[in-house]
């Protein structure tokens, strides 16, 4: 049946595993230090959210598809999101489309991880734009991204590496 091909998947998922894993041990390091975890498809933030409602830690999601409204704080569904992200100790991790790539100031947090990784490695320094800013107290940006070896996401990462550099000390 379907449930069960998806609960044989969800078991073997070594992406989620990997992800589920730098928490924990985020959480062992810097308890309570916002993470802020970057996906293109809004069913995988859904099933992020999913997956970390089970293991117990809280999230929020921004996507597209979250109305934000600047000139009126109440219709602001966007703002309200990141304004709890920033200041609930009870939610750690903001789940976050394209949308959150730029404009955003994010620097009350300081790990950023990549669930899917993009093809320009612009967009990869912009979303470490929204961490490494003024005002960031901490004197490391923590950057995971999550890839297999051998696949293309792995070429893409290699890549990014070889072209912009910001990994380099």
């Amino acid at each position: 049946s379907l449930d069960e091909w998806r609960g044989k998947l969800e078991r073997n998922d070594t992406k989620w595993a990997s992800l589920a894993g730098a928490l924990n041990g985020l959480n062992k390091t810097e308890p309570g230090c916002k993470v802020i975890v970057f996906s293109y498809f809004k069913r995988t933030l859904a099933y992020l959210r999913r997956r970390l409602n089970e293991i117990g830690i809280q999230s929020v999601v921004i996507s597209g598809d979250v109305p934000t409204s600047a000139d009126d704080p109440d219709r602001d569904l966007r703002g309200k999101r990141l304004e709890s992200f920033r200041s609930d100790p009870k939610i750690q991790v903001l789940l976050s489309t394209e949308v959150g790539n730029e404009g955003l100031d994010l620097q009350f947090a300081h790990t950023l991880i990549n669930y899917d990784l993009p093809w320009n490695p612009m967009v990869v320094e912009q979303r470490i734009g929204r961490l490494d800013r003024i005002g960031q107290k901490s004197d490391k940006i923590l950057i995971f991204s999550l890839t297999m070896p051998g696949t293309i996401e792995d070429l893409i990462l290699e890549r990014l590496y070889k072209r912009i550099k910001i990994f380099e000390y």
